[in-house]
């Protein structure tokens, strides 16, 4: 198909580029996570649920990124990725 984007040449957004690279893995047998697009495959586990009840009975309902700026909001990032790639971390 020749989507007005193809010919105005527009380039896919950060967010699409990061989802076509992880079925682009998935595809060639690579265990991806993504944490970018979509539901999780996953439950959420009862320590996050009951840490996301308590945020949203004190009222911390805008969006991370803006209310706490972007090197708090990497430094959580991180944290949820060491927390993925440790051998602690319980799924459920």
């Amino acid at each position: 198909m020749n989507f007005i984007a193809d010919r105005a040449q527009i380039e896919s957004s950060a967010t699409v580029q990061l989802l076509d690279r992880v079925k682009e893995l998935s595809r060639a047998g690579v265990d991806v996570i993504s944490l970018s697009v979509g539901e999780p495959d996953f439950a959420t586990p009862e320590h996050i649920r009951a840490y996301a009840k308590k945020a949203l009975d004190n009222n911390f309902e805008r969006s991370v990124a803006s209310s706490i700026g972007d090197d708090a909001f990497c430094h959580f990032l991180s944290a949820v990725a060491y927390n993925l790639l440790s051998d602690d971390f319980a799924w459920s």
